[in-house]
């Protein structure tokens, strides 16, 4: 059986300082941090919530299969996406469901690969199918749609991962960059990062890590990315600033408070 090594730390502009270290023992698939520092170990079917690494809540649904990704951005709306099933579940902050089962074979004609939180109750698809970026509500109604995305990119994109932070939408494709949406869907700019495995966003700066797992920060003001550590022999890095999660072949967590 293989366990795994999370390193969680909050991400500082140039080097970590690790301390108040925490040892976890527990099999997973990945894992995600929230921006209160929860730890959250996703393995097949089952998520498990650990605080200051002590396991307090965990959830299930067997039914649906593995947990194909979880958003932790919102720590009181934790969204499951069961790509298989084609289901979504919100979490409440116990890890309790607090909406029905979202059914994405309702929307016709339409192919999830993608999904991420978004406000006001919604969250966002991509539809591969088509092409585009759609905002469901708790409703299963499309309130937004932003039609053919190869309209406003004049490329195939073909995204990994989509996050909704401050109001804008970033849409990310590992050999095109990361794609930069408003409110109503429409392209604000393209961020020329390529081999992106995962990212997170402050007001600032752009953090990331590339193919060699190295991670970076991207200044938004300068357009400079600077190297501020790396994890060769990670299976998963996990980003929700200010925290990283670094998934390895080992079985210790380690969370510190950084000091810059």
């Amino acid at each position: 059986m293989k366990l795994f090594t999370l390193l969680i730390i909050a991400c500082p502009i140039f080097s970590f300082t690790l301390d108040n270290s925490v040892t976890i023992l527990k099999q997973n698939d990945y894992s995600v941090i929230d921006k209160l520092g929860n730890v959250y170990l996703i393995n097949k079917d089952e998520i498990e919530k650990y605080k200051d690494g002590i396991a307090i809540k965990k959830f299930s649904r067997k039914t649906f299969g593995r947990i194909s990704s979880v958003d932790a951005s919102n720590a009181m709306r934790i969204l499951l996406f069961y790509k298989n099933a084609n289901k979504i579940i919100f979490l409440d902050n116990q890890l309790s469901e607090n909406s029905d089962v979202l059914d994405l074979f309702k929307l016709p004609s339409i192919t999830v690969s993608t999904v991420c939180n978004s406000s006001n109750n919604q969250f966002w698809i991509f539809d591969a199918n088509n092409t585009e970026l759609l905002k469901i509500g708790a409703d299963m109604s499309i309130s937004l749609r932003t039609g053919n995305l190869n309209n406003q990119i004049n490329e195939k994109i073909t995204p990994t991962l989509i996050k909704e932070v401050n109001n804008q939408l970033y849409l990310l494709d590992q050999k095109l960059g990361i794609f930069v949406f408003d409110y109503f869907g429409t392209l604000i700019k393209k961020i020329p990062l390529f081999g992106i495995k995962n990212f997170s966003i402050d007001n600032a700066a752009l953090f990331y890590t590339d193919s060699n797992q190295y991670i970076h920060r991207y200044d938004f003001l300068s357009f400079e990315s600077t190297k501020i550590d790396s994890c060769f022999k990670c299976k998963n890095i996990y980003y929700n600033y200010p925290y990283i999660v670094k998934s390895t072949q080992d079985t210790t967590i380690y969370k510190s408070i950084i000091q810059p």
